[in-house]
Formats: structure tokens, sequence, C-alpha cells
């Protein structure tokens, strides 16, 4: 009789072991996912219809969100099943918020018309075309990037964001106070940081600060030398003349 390991004979009712384990934790994880909601839909311009990019899409008292896409669309995805109260934002429109029931296991479909700020918006377009004017006059190379780009992006915060589009990030020496600079021409420096017009601290890292939902418009000057963040509160106060543009010193 041809000897038989134990090892071996072990090994058919360990693998059997195995699956049923495998099987059972698949079949929990597939119940645990019925008993979660999604809701797909569109964010429009209730007066036109458009399509919004960009509009921020949350869920009251949970750190679950989302942004519409080119489209306007936006989907979100393991939400509890029952009563949530959806909540939407865009720079220059009203705050938009709607209880919804969801059914476990099943997305509900929904468009969302939110109402522009007739004071607002129209003063915050002024502003915009004020900024690019204000670019088209400088001396030196301007890329610009406004908040649609910025929310539709799969940064988190403005400096992963210009990383790998306007600059190339790198270590900053002992000899530059800050942590990240750029290489520019061949050179090692820390840019310039504006924010809102007011001069920050230089080195990339300023721009952690600051997520992408809600930056209204980067501009990134000659390579990088300097770089102008305008937040989404700042545009709302140009448009309520609590604030004002200043000259960009270069």
């Amino acid at each position: 009789m041809p000897f038989r390991s134990p090892l071996r004979i072990m090994a058919v009712p360990l693998f059997g072991f195995t699956l049923a384990l495998s099987t059972a934790a698949t079949a929990r994880a597939q119940e645990a996912r019925t008993d979660r909601a999604a809701v797909r839909g569109v964010v429009v311009d209730d007066k036109t219809g458009t399509p919004l990019v960009g509009a921020y899409i949350g869920i009251q008292n949970r750190v679950t969100r989302t942004f519409t896409d080119e489209h306007g669309r936006f989907l979100l995805r393991d939400l509890p099943a029952g009563p949530v109260e959806l909540m939407v934002e865009q720079l220059g429109y009203e705050a938009w918020s709607e209880v919804r029931t969801l059914e476990a296991g099943a997305t509900a479909e929904i468009r969302i018309g939110i109402t522009p700020d007739p004071v607002i918006l129209p003063k915050i377009e002024v502003y915009a075309d004020r900024l690019r004017a204000r670019r088209n006059a400088l001396a030196t190379s301007v890329r610009a990037y406004d908040s649609a780009q910025l929310t539709a992006s799969p940064a988190f915060n403005a400096m992963e964001f210009v990383q790998g589009r306007a600059v190339m990030p790198v270590r900053c020496p002992a000899s530059i106070v800050a942590t990240y600079c750029i290489l520019r021409r061949g050179q090692v420096m820390a840019p310039r940081i504006y924010v809102d017009d007011v001069p920050y601290p230089p080195g990339l890292e300023t721009l952690q600060l600051f997520e992408t939902f809600d930056v209204w418009f980067i501009e990134v000057l000659s390579a990088g030398a300097q770089i102008r963040l305008y937040t989404k509160a700042f545009a709302e106060r140009l448009a309520l003349g609590k604030e004002r543009m200043f000259p960009v010193i270069f």
C-alpha cells in the first residue's frame, strides 16, 4: 500500500473549510450591500435648465459628498436606506435641500433645479471678466483654471491640482524657508503665493489648505514663479461689495 502523507489527507477538508468561510463572507458582503442605497441625478439652473458643472452634493450630517460633472450629473453611492437630507450648493445660487426616502438596494433618480441669486450671480460673472482682463494685461505667461476644472478633477486640494498640470513640485533645499518648491527653468524656487490678493507664506504647501471645491480661480504666473488663488467666499464678498481687487505686483 503506497504511503499517503497526512498533509495531503488534510488538504481537502482544509480547502473546503476555507471555501466555506469565503462563501459566507461574500454572502454577508452582498447582504450588507442590499441594505444600502444610491442617488443618481442632474443639477440644473432652475430658470434656464442649463446643467451646472461643479455643484456640491452632500448628505446632511454625513461626510458623503460629490460634485457634478461637465453634464451636471452626479452619483452618490453607499447611502443608508430610509430618509436622508440631500444638500446642493453652487457659487452664485441659492442653497437647496430636500429630504428623500431611499429604498434599500435601489438607486433613486432625481433632477434638481437650483435658483440663481439675482444679485450675486451677475456680479460674480462681472468680476470673473475683470480677472480675465487683468490676466491678459500682464506682461508674462499666465495659466488659469476655474472652479469647474478644479471640482471636475480628482485632486482633493489646490496643491494636488497644480502639480503635474502647471508646476513640477520638488522638496525645498535647507536654504529655502518652505517645504515644497518648484523646478522652474532648471532652478529650484519657492513660488510666491497669493490668496484672495493677499500674500501668503511662499511654498506650494500653502495650497494644501484649500480644497478644490472652495476655490474659484487659480492663476499660475510665469511658469509658477507666482501662484494666485481666489476662493469662492472671496467671489461672494466681491459681489456684495465687501472686497475689492488689487493690482497684480509681479
